[in-house]
């Protein structure tokens, strides 16, 4: 029997590691930009090969982990994304840095949805709380790397803290051998298409959509808001990364914040709420040539997107809770095509004329995650009305 305190504070561990992943590459990218002289659309590609990475990580986790269960991957994961930091580390190899980079969003991936299926699974009430409360955590990996990086000088090479960050990976791989997991659901295994029949609901095929456009402006974000602040602000490499650390701040207060408050108040009406601070917050970006309103877009912005991923991922779970593993992976799977699709579009667009036009496509993502949100509600009202 396993012990939920246990299981949650596993799941609180993977996804810390995952938000290392979702920034350790926003934070380097300057200097890898510079190391092997790149384009800023080759290093848009870069970006999406994290992000197929954990496409492919998030497809395959589902499917897995309600048959087997999740200590298997969640070990074999960290373990993938320990050697991979090694290698970006210490070889000098493009070929090499794009497979790790890859290697590393595979495993994110399988860490992401792995420990939100995880919770999902463990909290019989107040799923959207409780996975706001596990997002705190990502917001403390996520905001760990760019902020210690911005510490550091600006000519220190970031093959020590990248070593160090894959030593500490080993610390929740051996907590995830020592605990217990709940058993799969589906001991027997079900039938390939009974997992694509879950796009038969209209509702799963919705919420992917709006995670499309989630992950495509939280990729965005995390990867090229360094790169805007140098640019745009002229700032050095670490203190631009130490003012984008602030927007993962924003992030963590939000899970915080949405942790306490969902407990008493409607997730939807929330969710909307939040819908508008990030498209205010992300013009705020786009349009000041202020440091300090600049910083404050970003806060705001992380604090506004922050709400999307665990209320949705609760609609999911509650929608289909025999198959709650895969139908967040379908889901997922759905978001992580924008987050390998505006990062490389946000790249092209500035290598033809600014980081601050490929910014335009942030706000534009939000309003019509707002619009698909909507026709989502309709539809499921709808549903229980019939």
């Amino acid at each position: 029997m396993y012990n939920k305190n246990r299981v949650f504070a596993a799941s609180c561990m993977a996804i810390l590691i995952f938000g290392i992943v979702m920034t350790f590459l926003g934070t380097i990218l300057p200097s890898v930009i510079n190391r092997y002289n790149m384009s800023d659309s080759l290093a848009g590609l870069l970006i999406s090969l994290l992000s197929i990475g954990m496409l492919v990580g998030t497809l395959i986790f589902g499917p897995i982990v309600d048959r087997q269960g999740y200590k298997s991957m969640l070990v074999l994961s960290v373990g993938l994304i320990c050697a991979a930091l090694v290698a970006i580390s210490w070889i000098d190899a493009l070929w090499i840095l794009g497979m790790s980079i890859f290697a590393i969003g595979f495993g994110g991936g399988v860490l992401n949805g792995g420990s939100n299926a995880l919770v999902a699974d463990i909290s019989s009430e107040g799923k959207s709380s409780n996975l706001s409360f596990l997002g705190i955590f990502f917001g403390l990996g996520a905001f760990g790397v760019p902020f210690l990086r911005g510490m550091m000088p600006e000519t220190l090479a970031y093959r020590i803290p990248l070593s160090i960050l894959a030593i500490l990976t080993l610390f929740p791989m051996l907590f995830f051998l020592l605990i217990t997991f709940p058993r799969p659901k589906q001991e027997q295994g079900f039938p390939l298409h009974q997992g694509f029949a879950l796009f038969k609901n209209a509702a799963l095929p919705l919420l992917g959509l709006i995670l499309l456009l989630e992950s495509g402006v939280e990729f965005t974000i995390n990867n090229w808001a360094p790169k805007f602040l140098m640019n745009m602000l002229k700032l050095p490499e670490n203190k631009a990364t130490l003012y984008f650390s602030f927007h993962l701040l924003g992030i963590m207060f939000s899970r915080l914040f949405l942790g306490v408050y969902l407990k008493n108040h409607h997730p939807a009406k929330t969710l909307r709420i939040f819908f508008a601070i990030s498209v205010v917050s992300s013009l705020l970006i786009l349009f000041s040539n202020s440091l300090w309103l600049t910083v404050i877009g970003l806060i705001a912005v992380g604090f506004g997107i922050a709400a999307v991923y665990p209320i949705l991922l609760a609609f999911v779970s509650e929608h289909f809770p025999a198959l709650s593993g895969t139908a967040i992976s379908m889901a997922m799977v759905m978001g992580l095509f924008g987050g390998a699709l505006l990062p490389y579009l946000t790249g092209a667009i500035s290598t033809q004329s600014t980081l601050r036009s490929g910014f335009i496509l942030i706000p534009v993502s939000i309003v019509l995650q707002f619009v698909i949100f909507s026709i989502y509600r309709g539809h499921t009202q709808k549903s229980v009305e019939r």
